[in-house]
């Protein structure tokens, strides 16, 4: 395959409180959009791994990767205005670019598809903001979750997405969008 863009989305979760028979939501989701890149020595032993990281390397992938995961990161913190991941800890993932949402991290699905791709890791499953609607499923038009009118959070992780694509779009000189 070689699509134009590729898009992943993932719905992240963060660990339940430390009490192990009481299993309670966390206070708020954070959100991260991953691009490829911070390979470690390790994984660089792999042959694959390196052919990858080469091919991303020379494919000219990485400039538009950035620009795309910082437009759908920038509508993310719009829309659902939750604080960003921090890997102050955590060598696996390397802070890149002007958002505070984007880090370079070395992901199976960052490698293995030959054109930009942007790994995008949402609301938190198990935290108060999000499991309500999340659990609710998918539905049409808007629904009474927690006392607030709110549209399925799938159809608006969707729109988000749809959105920040269009920005990056319509920001590149002779490029037309048409919805």
């Amino acid at each position: 395959m070689r699509p134009d863009i590729t898009i992943c989305v993932h719905f992240n979760a963060d660990k339940w409180s430390e009490h192990p028979t009481r299993e309670e939501l966390v206070p708020k989701s954070k959100l991260v959009v991953f691009v490829n890149g911070n390979y470690s020595e390790e994984e660089l032993v792999f042959d694959d791994q390196k052919w990858d990281m080469l091919y991303k390397l020379l494919s000219r992938t990485a400039l538009p990767e950035l620009e795309i995961s910082e437009a759908v990161a920038k509508e993310m913190e719009v829309v659902w205005n939750f604080p960003p991941e921090t890997y102050t800890h955590w060598s696996a993932a390397y802070k890149v670019g002007k958002s505070p949402y984007v880090f370079a991290r070395n992901l199976l699905a960052n490698r293995i598809y030959h054109s930009p791709v942007v790994f995008i890791e949402g609301p938190y499953m198990n935290s108060v903001d999000s499991y309500d609607r999340i659990i609710a499923g998918d539905y049409d038009g808007n629904k009474n979750i927690n006392g607030k009118s709110v549209k399925s959070i799938f159809v608006e992780y969707a729109e988000i997405i749809t959105q920040g694509i269009i920005s990056w779009a319509t920001s590149k000189q002779g490029i037309v969008v048409q919805e």
